[in-house]
């Protein structure tokens, strides 16, 4: 596989008071995003390694049944950015197993995954941070459109929030998670929240499964406000709903 030999930057004093900075492992999950995924790796690397927050970092590049030049792009990047890897999977395995098979592949404490074009900023996925290094009891610590200080630009079209409320209200009464926004392509985990699991789910609900299993690790959940940026292209269609209530169902018949 093409890839870079990762290395932990020197450790320094970074703190939020006297917490030390974190160890990030972040998978990008992409499906032919040439279009955005040079700019979004270069954006995250950089802001990667001038944050106080981070001690020492990884970026996972996952491409996944790609079409376009997007695996040729990873590689290239992984060639030439210090601690940015590239799998690609010629397959076809979804997001959600785009995701699982990068967490495989990681190497630090902190687990995490982002969206290849960039709807979540670095800067405002480095807010994900703070709330694990200061409590050793939160598993997950996820974006969130929907708590109040959330910022959608632009707004999303009213099929879409009916979509997700539609989601939100099936998925509590299935799963009780307690979080406005499951589904935010922005999220970052504590690996010991999910190592115990064997996780498998693939499509739209691979989200929900992994909230659930740090519920059941017996961590808590912190959702943080963030301003999103909702790109064109969404593989929500108009079928969606259905598969989506097939999977909730499914999944928690097998969980």
């Amino acid at each position: 596989m093409p890839g870079r030999k990762v290395e932990s930057k020197k450790r320094v004093p970074a703190s939020i008071g006297s917490v030390k900075g974190a160890s990030v492992s972040l998978v990008i999950p992409i499906y032919n995003q040439a279009e955005y995924v040079e700019e979004t790796t270069r954006a995250y690397a950089k802001a990667f390694s001038s944050s106080p927050l981070i001690q020492s970092f990884e970026i996972i590049l996952v491409s996944n049944n790609c079409s376009d030049s997007t695996p040729q792009i990873c590689a290239r990047l992984a060639k030439s950015i210090p601690h940015v890897r590239h799998f690609d999977y010629p397959f076809k395995t979804l997001k959600g197993g785009a995701v699982l098979r990068g967490f495989q592949h990681a190497t630090f404490s902190l687990i995490g995954f982002t969206d290849a074009d960039m709807a979540t900023a670095p800067e405002q996925f480095l807010k994900l941070i703070p709330p694990l290094l200061s409590n050793a009891r939160v598993g997950a610590v996820i974006a969130s459109r929907q708590v109040p200080g959330a910022t959608m630009h632009p707004a999303q079209p009213f099929f879409r929030r009916f979509l997700g409320l539609g989601f939100s209200v099936l998925r509590e009464l299935l799963f009780n998670l307690g979080v406005k926004d499951s589904q935010c392509g922005a999220k970052l985990f504590r690996k010991d929240a999910l190592l115990p699991f064997g996780l498998k789910t693939n499509g739209f609900t691979f989200d929900v499964e992994l909230l659930y299993r740090v519920r059941q690790s017996g961590f808590s959940i912190v959702e943080i406000p963030i301003a999103w940026n909702d790109r064109a292209g969404s593989t929500v269609k108009f079928f969606s709903p259905i598969h989506m209530l097939v999977e909730l169902i499914s999944l928690r018949l097998r969980i």
